[in-house]
């Protein structure tokens, strides 16, 4: 017996078709909360619930922030907690950059709360840059959201690489990630990666084996 798929052509039945594709393939717990709403709310009130976990479901994953995103968290989090972040900027007083690392981890964690992250990936600002090597992903857009001018790192769109960090020079200067290989690739910064993973240890190589 052979299986057909009726493919819609009329356009109700086509936004019928993905209004239920959309529901099908969106996260477990909303399809739970689509189900509960239909059959609590009366229909006004569902027609705009609908709407609104369409929304969510068709909603891309939102990517790590860029440096002038963060920073401006960190001087947002700094006033809301009594700062004077306009006479940081204009006068280059102190107290927001004794501050900085606090603040930082402040608005990164804010951030994980607010977005959702793959199965296993991890915030790249949680990275420890000490030499050791982790696997990390390159976003998919690199070029051209993140880097618009530098078509030709598009080759490197959506990659999976192993790289390290050797850490922050003595002036604090970053001289970014370089690929854990003689491949002569180096200084990627923080905001080209979606996320990381921590690698395995080696594997124990057996004595007098190979």
């Amino acid at each position: 017996m052979t299986n057909t798929t009726t493919v819609p052509t009329e356009p109700h039945e086509m936004v019928e078709h993905f209004l239920a594709e959309a529901i099908s393939n969106s996260p477990q717990p909303l399809q739970d909360l689509g189900k509960f709403l239909s059959e609590v709310l009366d229909e006004d009130h569902w027609k705009t619930a609908d709407r609104l976990l369409l929304a969510l479901a068709a909603a891309p994953v939102p990517s790590p922030p860029g440096k002038e995103v963060r920073e401006a968290g960190i001087m947002a989090i700094h006033e809301a907690l009594g700062g004077n972040g306009w006479a940081y900027t204009n006068y280059g007083g102190d107290e927001l950059r004794s501050q900085r690392d606090e603040l930082g981890a402040a608005f990164d964690a804010v951030l994980a709360l607010l977005t959702p992250a793959g199965e296993g990936w991890r915030p790249i600002s949680e990275a420890k840059k000490d030499n050791r090597p982790i696997l990390v992903l390159i976003h998919p857009d690199l070029y051209p959201r993140i880097k618009p001018m530098r078509e030709d790192l598009a080759r490197w769109n959506g990659k999976q690489v192993v790289v390290r960090h050797i850490g922050l020079a003595h002036d604090g200067f970053d001289t970014g990630w370089t690929v854990d290989a003689p491949v002569g690739h180096g200084g990627f910064p923080d905001e080209w990666f979606a996320g990381f993973q921590p690698l395995p240890s080696p594997p124990v190589q057996p004595e007098g084996g190979r």
